[in-house]
Order: C-alpha cells, then structure tokens, then sequence
C-alpha cells in the first residue's frame, strides 16, 4: 500500500533525527521518547512543498530546551544532513546553520562517532540497490534511475504517498501518544492554566512546548456523543492558541490517549482524533 511506503519512510526520517541527537553532545538535552514524539506531531511542518526536509521545526524543538547549546546541537543535525543519499531526499538546514559550507557540515559530522552498522539500521538501508526506497504499489513506481541519475533527482518517489499520509495525519493521530517518554532527561512541562480547559474534565493539565497532555477526571465525558467531545475539544484549544498552543491530547484514567485535537497553521484547520481505550 502507498500508505505503508511512506509511513516506513517517515520513521527512518524519526529514527536517523533520534540516533543523531541522542548519540551525539545533544543527548541530556531531551529524552529520546520525548524527542521522538515531538518529530511525529512536527513532521507534518518539517515537509516542505518540493517533497524536501526542513529541519527548522527540529531547531525550534532543541531550542526551547533548558540548558540549549547551539555548540553541542549543531554536529547532530550536520550527522543527519549527511544522512540524505540514504535517506534519497534533500534536507533543508535550519536558518542558524544555513551558512555552513559542505565542508564545514561534513566536519561537525564527523564529531559524531557513531558505529555505520547503527547508522544502517536506524535507517534500514539494506546491501541490496534494490531495497534503498520504500515500495510503492504499482501505480505511483517510476522506471529505476541510474545511480547518478537518482542521486540528483529532488523529487522521490515516496513523496506523493508520504504527502498523502501528512495529509491524513492533519485530522488525526491514530494511535498518538503525546510525549510518554515525559521522564526523559530534562524535558520542560509547564502548568496549564484551568481556565482555558474549562470545558473539559480533565486533571493534571501539563504543557511542553506547543503542545497540551491531560488526564480525565471523570470518564463519563468518553460517552458523549462526538459532536459534543468535538465542541468542547474545539472550545479548549481555541483558548490555548491564544498562548500558542497547537495540540491538545486527552487521556484516560490509565494513561491511554483517547482523544486529540489540534490546529494546523498551513490548512488553518482543526481536526480530530478519537481512540478506543486500551484492551
């Protein structure tokens, strides 16, 4: 399925992003699990229209970090720059380090020591030619190019797919779990003020970053009809945006997401997501 191919892709995209940052002078900057769930809520803002990757988004992440160094943040990102031919897809510099020359990114990679079979297996690139890009059904596949040819092509060939699967992820993250690795290293909840969640019953209000994680205090909420959870999910986040919030993640009494909502600044939409409770 198109879907398969490009959701495999998106996770080599995480997954290079996290063994960069966490092996690199980055790593007590942020917990894995809490970094690897921001880059799934961000990736649809880290895609570009031209099918490349923008790590802007992945900057703003780090920087909101206690204890931010651009010094110990940047080698990790030029290790990951250096991750495009395995990757087949151009990535797009944050501004701060847009100035860096080819030269100067594959040096501050190199600060980076990491094993290549690691490196090959975050990115799942097999010894086969053949397995380097992720299946598409035969409808989207295009005439294997030559090596050089593929190396200058901007446009793979997962992207339609992929913008596909962004698309879908606009109006809800089946299976999202917002921020479960919350007890990683130094991550920076913030207090969420009750006001603006008035019109849910929730508890434990936390924030990091853009984004909101609470628990229900009462359940019963779960039973209402959609149209209801919708208008007061709506009525939340409208009242978080005003201080900048974009995602709003609703838990049950045990942890499990069962309901989100958030705004996308490039539809300027809402959208929503319901999940059943864990079995």
């Amino acid at each position: 399925m198109a879907g398969s191919g490009a959701q495999a892709a998106k996770s080599r995209v995480i997954d290079g992003l996290v063994l960069a940052i966490t092996r690199s002078g980055a790593r007590d900057l942020i917990g894995a699990d809490v970094l690897r769930d921001a880059l799934l809520v961000e990736f649809e803002e880290m895609v570009t229209e031209d099918g490349d990757l923008d790590l802007e988004p992945v900057w703003e992440i780090l920087e909101e970090q206690p204890g931010f160094d651009a010094e110990t943040v940047t080698p990790a990102l030029c290790l990951f720059k250096t991750f495009e031919s395995r990757l087949d897809l151009e990535v797009k510099m944050p501004a701060a380090l847009a100035d860096l020359s080819h030269g100067q990114i594959s040096m501050r990679a190199s600060e980076v020591k990491l094993p290549a079979v690691e490196i090959k297996n975050a990115l799942r690139v097999e010894d086969s030619p053949r397995s380097k890009r992720p299946s598409v059904p035969p409808s989207t596949t295009r005439e294997k190019p030559s090596s050089s040819a593929r190396a200058s092509t901007r446009l793979p060939g997962w992207v339609t797919p992929l913008a596909m699967v962004i698309a879908l992820a606009t109006f809800g993250y089946a299976g999202f779990s917002l921020y479960q690795g919350c007890s990683g290293p130094k991550a920076h909840w913030k207090a969420v003020s009750s006001d603006a969640l008035a019109t849910l019953p929730v508890k434990n209000a936390r924030r990091f970053g853009d984004q909101v994680d609470a628990t229900l205090s009462d359940e019963s909420w779960l039973s209402k009809d959609e149209a209801a959870r919708k208008a007061d999910l709506a009525t939340a986040l409208t009242k978080l945006r005003a201080s900048g919030v974009r995602v709003l993640a609703v838990r049950d009494g045990h942890g499990n997401v069962r309901a989100t909502v958030q705004f996308s600044p490039k539809t300027k939409q809402i959208g929503f997501s319901f999940l059943p409770g864990a079995k």
